[in-house]
């Protein structure tokens, strides 16, 4: 595995060491000066690996479309909405792309990333850089420090959303989305592991030892997130299906507005996902009934 410390070098749509190397082709090797890469840590790990061009330029639809069905094991309706339906949102359907294309403020691109810092006023694009700070404070509510379940992903977002006055809320597409990312990791890295329930016995699986873990090792993403890279020795264990992304997305929008609904003052109004979070109050007050809910969960 390369590291940042392999000497600077030019990636093409390959990279030389890689190619060198010849015992893998789809070596990590993290992005090199001039390389494109986007808010989404599922394609930067696809070009740190090279199964999309290693600079993150002249990417065709195709190219996304194979290479996410290949590598995440994502089904072909999926990956088609992903690929091609995300390209034409970005206004370029027939064209070439390149990673950065994906940053473009206000397309696929939204504000309120559990991961990402949002795009300053002045700026077309977001930042492609992970902000650290705020994964791990995303990271933090993992209830018992070792997992990221779909509970502990209700609670970030919530809390992320809430952070926002009203005039500032996402739209219900940008939601969807933003449900949809979480969805998709949620479902494609929690591998059976039966070593870690094992070591962690007060992890409770109703999938059993030998079943789907509840959630994400936080190393994991870690590694696939802030190193844009893919966990040593992970293959996916299944496909990843549309039934799956929306049965997701639902329960996961579900669990958000359970948590809004135990906000102590607030109104039955809706705000894609955090119901009532910032209606009938201000924004202060509603960061601050979303911390007490927290704490009270984590207590628990």
């Amino acid at each position: 595995m390369m590291t940042s410390n392999q000497p600077k070098h030019e990636h093409t749509n390959v990279c030389p060491f890689a190619v060198e190397s010849s015992v893998d082709p789809h070596v990590f090797c993290p992005p090199q000066e001039g390389d494109s890469r986007s808010p989404c840590p599922a394609l930067n790990a696809l070009a740190n690996h090279g199964y999309l061009p290693r600079n993150g330029q002249q990417i065709t639809n195709k190219m996304l479309y194979n290479s996410i069905c290949e590598v995440y094991q994502i089904s072909g309706p999926v990956a088609y909405l992903l690929s091609y339906g995300g390209l034409l949102k970005l206004g370029k359907g027939g064209d070439y792309i390149s990673l950065h294309d994906l940053a473009r403020k206000e397309k696929l691109e939204h504000r309120a990333s559990l991961f990402h810092a949002d795009a300053s006023i002045d700026s077309d694009y977001a930042p492609v850089v992970v902000d650290k700070v705020l994964t791990e404070e995303t990271l933090s509510y993992s209830k018992d420090g070792v997992l990221f379940t779909m509970e502990d992903a209700a609670i970030a977002r919530a809390k992320r959303q809430a952070s926002y006055p009203p005039d500032q809320q996402i739209s219900a597409n940008q939601a969807f989305i933003a449900r949809g990312e979480i969805t998709i990791l949620l479902n494609v890295f929690n591998n059976p592991n039966p070593e870690l329930l094992a070591e962690h016995p007060e992890i409770h699986s109703s999938n059993g030892e030998n079943g789907p873990l509840p959630g994400v090792p936080l190393d994991l993403i870690r590694t696939w997130v802030v190193e844009g890279r893919l966990p040593e020795g992970w293959k996916p264990y299944h496909t990843f299906t549309l039934w799956d992304l929306l049965k997701g997305t639902w329960n996961l929008k579900s669990g958000m507005d359970r948590i809004s609904a135990e906000l102590p003052g607030y109104g039955s109004g809706k705000s894609h996902g955090t119901r009532g979070l910032l209606e009938g109050g201000n924004t202060a007050g509603g960061i601050s009934g979303v911390e007490e809910v927290v704490e009270d969960k984590k207590r628990k």
